[in-house]
């Protein structure tokens, strides 16, 4: 017979607070929200972009967005504050395959490197609980 010990037993208590705390922490089953936006470049709607959106305090869920063809994303996140980093390639002509020798695609960034990582990007997001939050980003390439 499995016995888990009476309800005040120091370690069933421990497991239960270190069950809640994972719970917690993990990002999944907690409030969400809708974020909407644009994203440009240089006044430009950005075609193609993917947003990758991290809770700032590691409390929350990660999300991921991609822009359509006026700029345009839409994505759930935690109403918690964002760092938001934005990625775009667009095909640059083609490069012999280091391996192969077979002709594949040379893609270049056409977002500068400041907005492609967490530790540079300046773009943040603060999406408000229980109603659709627009953030719009204005990107520029100097």
């Amino acid at each position: 017979m499995l016995s888990f010990g009476s309800p005040c037993d120091p370690a069933l208590l421990r497991a239960m607070l270190f069950m809640a705390a994972v719970h917690s922490f993990a990002g999944c089953g907690g409030p969400q929200t809708v974020i909407t936006g644009t994203v440009r470049l240089d006044g430009n709607p950005l075609v193609g972009a993917t947003l990758d959106m991290f809770p700032v305090a590691g409390v929350g869920r990660v999300s991921t967005a991609k822009t359509d063809a006026n700029g345009r994303y839409q994505t759930t996140a935690s109403p918690v504050r964002l760092s938001v980093v934005v990625l775009a390639t667009i095909v640059d002509g083609q490069i012999p395959d280091s391996t192969s020798g077979e002709m594949i695609d040379a893609v270049r960034s056409v977002v500068p490197k400041r907005y492609g990582s967490h530790d540079t990007t300046p773009l943040t997001a603060e999406p408000v609980d229980g109603q659709t939050t627009t953030v719009d980003f204005e990107l520029t390439s100097k």
